[in-house]
C-alpha cells in the first residue's frame, strides 16, 4: 500500500485521498498528534511561577531565586521598637514565610522603625512641653519640689529609672512629678494623717504608709497588672492611685 501523497495532482485526479495540512498525523497515536511536554520551557533569565499544586521545594526555590534569604536569621533586621530582638525575630520569620525577598523585608522594617522614630520623636516633644509647664507652675519652687518629688521616689523604691518611663508613659510628665511631690510633701509633714482626708473616699482604705510601699512594691512586680497600667486600664489606674494616695497620707 502506498503512503498517501497531498498533491494537486492527487486531488484533481482522485489518485488519493487528501490529507487537511494543518492536521499533521501521528502513525502510532492518530488521536494526539503532537506529544505535549507536562513542563514548559523556561527562557533563560526568567523563573516559572508557583501553583497551587507546587511542592514546598518549588516553592523554596522559587522565593531563593527571587532574592529571599536561604533561613530567616539572613535577613540581619533590627526593629526599634520596646519588645527589641524577640520582635525583630519574629519580624524575620513573618517576611521568610511570606517569601519576602531582602529588600522587600529591609523596606517593610524601615517602614517601621521610621514610624517608631516619629512616634518616640513626638512624645518626647510632649515630655519636653509638660515639664516646661510645670517649671512655669512651681516657679522659682522648682528645684525645692522636684528634690522632694525626687525623695519620694527614692524612699519608696520608684527610683528606678525603666520603672520611672512606665509611669511617666502612663501618666504623663507632668502628673507623674505632681503626684511624686504630693507624696515627699505628706512624708515631710507629719501633721498629714489619714488616708482619705481631701481624696476619693474609695482611697480611704486602711493601708498604713509601710503597707502601700509594700503593696506598690507588689504592683511593680505584677507583669499583669504592669500591662493593665500602660493599657490604660481605669481599675488598674485606680488601685494605682489609691495606692499612691497611701503612700502620701499613710498613718
Amino acid at each position: 500500500m502506498s503512503e498517501p501523497t497531498n498533491t494537486a495532482a492527487d486531488a484533481l485526479t482522485g489518485g488519493s485521498e487528501p490529507t487537511n495540512p494543518t492536521e499533521p498525523t501521528n502513525p502510532t497515536n492518530p488521536t494526539n498528534p503532537q506529544p505535549t511536554d507536562p513542563k514548559p520551557q523556561v527562557p533563560d533569565g526568567y523563573v516559572a511561577l508557583p501553583t497551587d499544586k507546587s511542592t514546598p521545594e518549588e516553592l523554596a526555590d522559587f522565593y531563593s531565586k527571587l532574592g529571599r534569604p536561604e533561613s530567616a536569621d539572613k535577613y540581619g533586621i533590627e526593629l526599634t521598637n520596646d519588645e527589641g530582638a524577640a520582635a525583630s525575630k519574629a519580624f524575620a520569620d513573618a517576611a521568610f514565610n511570606a517569601g519576602l525577598t531582602q529588600a522587600q523585608a529591609e523596606a517593610v522594617a524601615k517602614a517601621s522603625n521610621d514610624f517608631v522614630a516619629q512616634k518616640m520623636e513626638a512624645y518626647r516633644a510632649e515630655q519636653d512641653k509638660q515639664m516646661k509647664d510645670l517649671q512655669t507652675a512651681w516657679g522659682a519652687d522648682f528645684n525645692k519640689n522636684t528634690e522632694i518629688a525626687r525623695q519620694a521616689a527614692r524612699q519608696f523604691g520608684l527610683d528606678n529609672k525603666e520603672t520611672l518611663a512606665r509611669l511617666e508613659s502612663a501618666l504623663g510628665s507632668k502628673a507623674l512629678m505632681e503626684l511624686m511631690h504630693k507624696i515627699g510633701s505628706a512624708i515631710a509633714d507629719p501633721a498629714l494623717k489619714g488616708v482619705g482626708a481631701g481624696r476619693n473616699p474609695v482611697s480611704a482604705k486602711a493601708y498604713t504608709r509601710e503597707e502601700a510601699a509594700a503593696k506598690m512594691k507588689e504592683l511593680q512586680a505584677d507583669k499583669a497588672f504592669g500591662a493593665k497600667f500602660m493599657a490604660n486600664d481605669p481599675e488598674a489606674k485606680k488601685l494605682f492611685e489609691e495606692v499612691s494616695n497611701a503612700m502620701a497620707g499613710g498613718n
